[in-house]
């Protein structure tokens, strides 16, 4: 691995899959800048040691939320949180991976052939359905002043793909990318082991282990999927940042200006 856990890993008590995007190897011979962006999962759980860390030691000064209205109902953030930053919600609404779409999933056939293809489909749609999303994804980066922290529910697969779009951005290798991709799996080993084992949908629905352990991690077919999905529309990534979401040369010499050291 190209760039240690260690190095990036913020180790909270309530808060998961909480890292710092900075270090990689970008365009130029440069580096991403750290401590300016941050991925996560949900904040819902944040212990008071978390805000302090987050708002204090870290300083995150804004926080876009990709989380749509049904997860932000379930899982609100602190009104303490809410009050010392900048706020941006930024919904991506995927169909598909609510509880009613998976249980539609495997009414349709067998309970484990419900989970094939559906974190595949969720990255397509990212490229194919969400390019306003997307573009006010940058357009956030482009002028938002002091640490960003940008998350989902799980911070994987609407976390992972908007991570991974920037990192393109900014000139990073899609080796890279899929790398800090992964890490997802990495961190969240014991996590994503102890629900499968502890999950009811295996008795109710007779999912196989494997299949359900799929779709709480990431994978490499994942994330190809959408990129798979950026090169049959577009041609290339820097076809579908300037067409698809009107991010041009200007914008993305300001993003390596801004985010690369």
């Amino acid at each position: 691995m190209s760039v240690k856990i260690s190095e990036r890993l913020v180790e909270l008590e309530g808060v998961g899959n909480f890292r710092d995007l900075g270090y990689y190897a970008a365009a130029g011979g440069k580096r991403v800048k750290p401590g300016v962006l941050y991925r996560s999962a949900t904040l819902f759980n944040s212990s008071d040691a978390d805000l302090d860390t987050i708002l204090n030691s870290i300083g995150i000064k804004h926080v876009v939320d990709l989380r749509k209205q049904r997860e932000l109902d379930l899982e609100p953030h602190p009104q303490s949180l809410l009050s010392a930053v900048t706020y941006h919600w930024l919904p991506i609404n995927l169909d598909g991976t609510t509880r009613e779409d998976i249980d539609r999933r495997l009414s349709e056939g067998t309970a484990s052939a419900a989970f094939e293809g559906l974190l595949i489909d969720v990255n397509r749609a990212m490229v194919r359905d969400h390019k306003a999303d997307i573009q006010r994804w940058f357009h956030i980066l482009l002028n938002a002043e002091g640490p960003i922290l940008f998350h989902c529910s799980e911070g994987k697969d609407r976390t992972g793909f908007t991570a991974a779009i920037f990192l393109s951005a900014l000139g990073v290798s899609f080796d890279v990318i899929m790398e800090d991709y992964l890490l997802t799996n990495t961190v969240h080993k014991q996590s994503i082991e102890e629900r499968v084992k502890n999950s009811k949908v295996l008795a109710a629905f007779d999912v196989d282990a494997k299949s359900l352990e799929r779709l709480l991690a990431v994978d490499e077919d994942y994330l190809n999927a959408a990129f798979d999905q950026i090169h049959q529309d577009y041609g290339s990534v820097e076809t579908y940042l300037s067409e698809a979401l009107s991010i041009h040369n200007t914008d993305i010499e300001k993003l390596k200006s801004k985010y690369l050291v």
